[in-house]
């Protein structure tokens, strides 16, 4: 989550991009040979500047969501 003043940020989106793509990866090598067709299909390798628009996104659905979810009954 961004914070102001916070340096780490680009070091932690790196680290998360990393995991993310040896997750990916391995699962990847893992597959079975039936499955071998999905590879193409695998989203691309994930940048530190991915990871950040990822959670740019998911702060607005949720502020989005909180704020205008016509489907919630927010009167009680």
């Amino acid at each position: 989550m961004p914070i102001l003043g916070n340096t780490e940020g680009e070091t932690i989106r790196k680290d998360i991009a990393a995991v993310y793509n040896a997750y990916k990866a391995r699962l990847s090598q893992n597959l079975p040979l039936e499955r071998q067709p999905m590879k193409p299909l695998f989203p691309p390798e994930k940048t530190p500047e991915a990871v950040k628009a990822d959670f740019n996104t998911l702060l607005k659905r949720i502020a989005k969501g909180g704020f205008w979810a016509w489907s919630i009954d927010n009167g009680e």
